[in-house]
């Protein structure tokens, strides 16, 4: 359940991270921000994916030893 709410918070992750980043980073509207919005989109699921992993695996490791 905790992995399905990381992946689907990322979409919201997205809207936050990419306003953020426009107004305080002045991004220019060329190819290169096609290359930003590209690794910030599999960023916002793929870096919070790799934090909750390793909680969700403590946590089972944790209910096997009790």
């Amino acid at each position: 359940m905790l992995r399905s709410f990381t992946v689907t918070f990322a979409f919201v992750t997205y809207r936050l991270v990419s306003s953020w980043l426009r107004y305080w980073i002045k991004v220019p509207d060329d190819p290169v921000a096609d290359d930003i919005d590209t690794l910030m989109a599999w960023a916002c699921w793929a870096v919070p994916l790799l934090i909750a992993e390793p909680l969700i695996q403590l946590r089972a490791m944790r209910r096997l030893v009790r």
